[in-house]
């Protein structure tokens, strides 16, 4: 399994890394996303809403929420799993439902916290805090489309 390694110096920079990887995403789609408290998921998040032509502003974290939906033509489902207490609590809001949504690209914060649900076809993204303002993201394909899309 090959990674790939970027690095940001901005958040510009990051969405901007983000918008460019939704462009070359075949949808539907699963990004499973990790990275400590402030590494800048819900950045990155915007980043892909922008590449599928949403606006940027009206994304937010879905801490609270759990999980939020943007979009028309393409959507973005954004899930946040840090409040979880456990995997299965997905499935109470449709999780399996969600991942076979067409012209759908489903991200998945804080996704360590259910990885037995995920499926085996997808992107991994570790965000890791090199600074203040510098990130590193470690992508890692699991499947030939994600491969592509990198």
């Amino acid at each position: 399994m090959t990674t790939f390694i970027r690095q940001t110096d901005s958040v510009a920079q990051t969405q901007q890394l983000a918008s460019s990887l939704a462009k070359h995403l075949t949808l539907p789609a699963v990004l499973a996303i990790s990275g400590q408290l402030g590494a800048g998921k819900t950045h990155f998040i915007k980043g892909l809403g922008q590449g599928l032509g949403i606006d940027p502003q009206k994304i937010c974290s879905a801490t609270f929420v759990i999980i939020a939906e943007y979009g028309q033509e393409k959507r973005l489902i954004h899930i946040d799993a840090y409040r979880l207490s456990n995997p299965n609590e997905l499935e109470s809001i449709g999780w399996y439902e969600l991942l076979d949504q067409p012209n759908t690209l489903l991200a998945v914060e804080w996704a360590e916290k259910i990885t037995p649900l995920l499926p085996s076809q997808r992107l991994d993204i570790q965000i890791d805090i090199l600074d203040d303002h510098r990130r590193k993201f470690t992508f890692t394909p699991h499947g030939q489309l994600y491969e592509s899309a990198l």
